[in-house]
């Protein structure tokens, strides 16, 4: 998020002050949204949401009451953009191509066709009253008047034949455009995320398949080793505490060497196979 200037003082101006409320909100948006070169993308759609529906501002009213003593608004590109030169007197001061911060501005400003130095548009940019500076309910009554007065096209008593018959008439032979078969969709691959069961659950689990298993040896054995089965993550705990079951890893023997080299042997079995 672009962070910005801002002056504390403008409540106390006698411009800001004498602005209808409406257009407080709206010259505080304008400092706000336009870009870091000072040029605002001329949206009175988006400005109006922003600034509120039951605040109506619009271009001509905005224009009038902001340049009424100097020009704050320089209207560029036949209305689609407006210039705030105060913006960059304020937020950056004299422009200067050798500091880093300026130059993006410096770039902007040349691109619009406005001098970066005197803060001028070149001759020919600015258009004080564009058309686009309407309000959104001038805007639809000139829609409407465009579409009573729109008569239908005429043909050219000259053109006899229509440019596409012309082109297709040129072809010797019909072009055949090859269709490539659609590439298999890859099935997305689906990963179990193991979360590691307390004492208590692998305690339960034991109670419920009535095994001989100790839980608490069975729990400290794969703490120790980061819950791990051979190279693999352990994905399922459960099954590990049937295969120590099925090798008869009991309260009273807690399994002697080979059987628990067995039981991991078969787990590292069974999580490869699932690979």
């Amino acid at each position: 998020m672009a962070k910005r200037f801002t002056d504390t003082n403008k409540y106390k101006k006698t411009f800001f002050r004498s602005l209808p409320a409406a257009y407080k909100l709206f010259w505080d948006y304008l400092y706000h949204d336009c870009d870091h070169a000072g040029i605002w993308h001329v949206d009175i759609e988006i400005a109006q949401i922003y600034v509120g529906k039951e605040c109506e501002i619009s271009l001509p009213g905005a224009l009038s009451l902001f340049n009424s003593d100097e020009e704050r608004i320089v209207v560029i590109h036949g209305g689609v953009k407006w210039f705030i030169p105060q913006f960059i007197s304020f937020q950056y001061g004299p422009l200067n191509p050798n500091v880093k911060a300026h130059s993006s501005a410096l770039f902007i400003l040349e691109k619009e066709g406005i001098d970066p130095y005197t803060l001028r548009v070149r001759e020919g940019l600015a258009n004080p009253y564009p058309k686009s500076c309407l309000t959104l309910k001038d805007m639809d009554k000139d829609k409407d008047k465009d579409e009573d007065h729109m008569l239908p096209p005429t043909k050219d008593p000259l053109q006899t034949t229509s440019p596409v018959s012309k082109i297709t008439s040129t072809l010797k032979e019909p072009v055949v455009l090859e269709e490539k078969p659609p590439k298999p969709l890859k099935k997305p691959q689906v990963t179990a995320n193991f979360t590691q069961p307390s004492l208590k659950e692998v305690s339960d689990y034991c109670a419920e398949r009535n095994n001989q298993v100790d839980p608490e040896h069975f729990v400290d054995s794969y703490t120790s080793k980061g819950w791990m089965v051979g190279k693999n993550k352990m994905k399922c705990w459960r099954a590990a505490v049937r295969t120590w079951e099925k090798n008869n890893f009991s309260n009273n023997q807690k399994g002697s060497a080979s059987s628990q080299l067995s039981t991991d042997e078969e787990l590292e079995r069974i999580y490869g196979k699932s690979k």
